[in-house]
Parts: C-alpha cells; structure tokens; sequence
C-alpha cells in the first residue's frame, strides 16, 4: 500500500481570505441542474441576476417559487428571459 503513510499525515492549515466583490457574466448550457442553481444564485446575490435559457420544467418552477418564499423577487420575461432580485446573504 504505497498511499497507506499519507493516510495519517497531519492536514496543512489552510486559510481564506476575502476578496471583492464578483461581477461578469457566464453563459452556461441550459439543463435542469445548472438552472435551479441560476435560481438559487440569483436568491443570494444583492441586485438583478439575468437568467437566459432557463429550463422551465415543474421543479425548477418550483425552485422559483420557494425563491421567492425566501425574499426573491422573480419576474419571468415574454421573450423567456427571466430576471432575480435577490435577497443577499444577510
């Protein structure tokens, strides 16, 4: 077992810091898991999320409608765009 004595080596510290805030915009493919998490990014980010190729399936409907529960404000666009405001982390 070549990989047994890394098994109990003590982990290294690892520490974080914080850097500002994030701002762009990514164009992910549409599927079902990449836009429940648009929704869900959309609920804890502060501002509008433009949300383009949302998948509308029932649950992802659904996630839209427990954002919104959560303080999100959701407006679906007529050209299927669909915009989040968000709550914020806090």
């Amino acid at each position: 077992m070549p990989h047994a004595a890394h098994a109990h080596a003590p982990a290294a510290p690892l520490s974080a810091h914080k850097s500002g805030p994030l701002a762009g915009r990514v164009r992910p493919p549409g599927d079902k898991s990449v836009s429940h998490r648009a929704l869900i990014f959309g609920l804890l980010a502060i501002g509008e999320t433009k949300i383009e190729g949302l998948l509308e399936g029932e649950d992802v409907l659904r996630t839209a409608q427990a954002c919104r529960q959560l303080g999100a404000k959701i407006l679906r666009h007529d050209d299927g765009r669909w915009s989040v405001w968000g709550a914020g982390l806090g």
